[in-house]
């Protein structure tokens, strides 16, 4: 990787060491790296606390990535761009090499998909916040991207949890129904543009401020979470888990979760609503999702008015624009790109 925004002779800080001690505000890409190096060169000197899939052939013949950073020893702020790629932090990682790393990650282009060891998984797309915990197994993969990573202090968010920080999942769901989240959205998207013609004590500064208004509207979004009480978080699990195994149903719903957990609708309702997402949409939710899933195997050639209904979702001709709408690009174009991930 060079520098792109300085002398071609001054190095790039290479972030796989851990932070920089003194202020770092920098661009770097792989445009003057030969091709087939580009994606191993990036790994070995950008990539740390999580394990990067080995190059696909694709990746050995062309990957491009371009990343403007602000760092010191007490922060780190990336904005990237770059071609498809995943990575798993693995159990062994979390193990073998203990991080404390919390990021919170915005997608604006793109997507962002996120399994978990339960099976669970997460998709997340343009405009929509995940937040990425070190200490938790979980694998990432993610379509050609632009994207912000915007580094927290995990005491300060442990502290205002209350000691417990939730799963990744439930932040990233209840940043989805906060009313605070388009302010938090506009702040940190302008990085790095804003930060061009600052001092670095007013780069300094706008990240401090960018950060405590981070961790108040997490901790505002997840405080539901915080006061549902110990049978209504179980009652949820339990929901999520009937689910998932019956996405297929047509007749999945509140009033048939509720039947099979042996509770009322409100009960059920009011469960739900705790954890930051209502029944419906939690539903609506993960059918998109498995649908996406689907779609994005190489090998999965049949077509989407067959594979929709095995996700339960049988409004064939709404189908479409649900995905596009949750998604940001229709069924088509996901089989395309997931088939010729190339960048232009």
């Amino acid at each position: 990787m060079e520098l792109l925004n300085g002398s071609a002779s001054q190095p790039i800080y290479p972030f796989s060491t851990g932070r920089p001690r003194e202020q770092v505000f920098q661009t770097a890409g792989t445009s003057l790296i030969t091709p087939a190096s580009r994606y191993d060169y990036w790994v070995e000197t950008q990539i740390r606390h999580i394990t990067m899939d080995r190059a696909n052939a694709q990746q050995r013949r062309y990957f491009r990535v371009q990343v403007t950073s602000l760092a010191n020893n007490a922060m780190e702020l990336h904005y990237r761009e770059s071609d498809a790629f995943s990575a798993s932090r693995t159990l062994r990682d979390t193990r073998n090499d203990p991080s404390e790393e919390l990021a919170l990650l915005l997608v604006l282009e793109g997507s962002l998909q996120v399994g978990f060891g339960n099976r669970q998984t997460l998709s997340v797309g343009p405009g929509e916040f995940f937040l990425y915990d070190s200490e938790r197994p979980q694998r990432l993969s993610l379509s050609r991207n632009r994207l912000i990573q915007f580094d927290l202090c995990r005491h300060q968010l442990d502290a205002i949890c209350g000691g417990r920080i939730p799963h990744p999942s439930l932040t990233s769901l209840a940043l989805r129904h906060s009313g605070l989240t388009p302010v938090l959205r506009l702040q940190i998207s302008q990085f790095p543009m804003a930060y061009r013609h600052m001092t670095p004590q007013e780069q300094a500064v706008m990240h401090a401020s960018t950060e405590s208004l981070a961790l108040s509207v997490i901790s505002t979004a997840i405080q539901p979470d915080h006061r549902a009480d110990a049978s209504g978080q179980r009652l949820a699990q339990a929901a999520r888990q009937y689910i998932h195994a019956n996405l297929d149903k047509p007749e999945l719903n509140a009033g048939d979760i509720a039947r099979q957990l042996g509770c009322s609708r409100a009960t059920l309702y009011r469960a739900f609503n705790a954890t930051g997402a209502p029944v419906a949409a939690y539903i609506r939710e993960q059918r998109l999702q498995k649908l996406y899933q689907l779609l994005a195997q190489p090998l999965e050639q049949r077509p989407i008015t067959v594979l929709a209904p095995l996700c339960g979702l049988y409004d064939t001709p709404n189908v479409g624009q649900l995905f596009r709408k949750r998604f940001g690009i229709p069924p088509s174009r996901l089989r395309l790109d997931e088939t010729n991930p190339t960048v232009a």
